[in-house]
């Protein structure tokens, strides 16, 4: 056989970059979406909402892991790396002390910013909405198509159709 085993057991780690982050975030974002239509969802728009009130109660955890590297640099000295596990689960959001906790199990507000500044956001409060009526009121006349260029669940394009 000619080569020794590992000494380490060797386990996936993943580069610790945004793509990474999102690419494991979404393929369970995915499975939640796949669960919903498999349990008979037919209504798109109705998807992205119940994707949204879950994650009002629960946040995505990515676990992360390190393991043993080589720095190819420096004269193949290791160092402890870290990365994540490809592995991902959804951990039930703790609510804010501050804040009442409504029948729904939701906080009456949660924490954002504005112009650098902390505000208190009431919880059913929904601005998602503000740039999808806003594209609608600027197409008055015909157009051939909108192209969104940002990431997520292409929200403001169902809420322009719908709007």
């Amino acid at each position: 056989m000619g080569q020794d085993a590992p000494s380490r057991p060797v386990s996936l780690i993943i580069a610790d970059t945004n793509e990474n982050y999102y690419e494991i975030a979404w393929n369970v974002r995915l499975q939640f979406i796949e669960s919903l239509i498999s349990e008979g969802e037919t209504n798109l728009h109705r998807v992205i909402r119940k994707l949204e009130s879950f994650e009002r109660r629960y946040r995505l955890s990515v676990e992360r892991g390190s393991y043993h590297a080589l720095d190819q640099g420096s004269g193949g000295q290791e160092y402890l790396a870290e990365g994540f596990s490809g592995k991902a689960q959804w951990v039930r959001l703790e609510s804010d002390e501050r804040f009442d906790v409504l029948p729904t199990g939701i906080p009456s507000y949660w924490r954002s910013s504005h112009r650098g500044k902390p505000v208190a956001v009431p919880a059913y409060a929904d601005y998602s909405c503000i740039p999808a009526k806003w594209i609608v009121d600027l197409c008055r006349e015909e157009f051939d198509c909108i192209v969104e260029l940002g990431s997520g669940l292409g929200r403001n394009l169902f809420e322009i159709y719908y709007n």
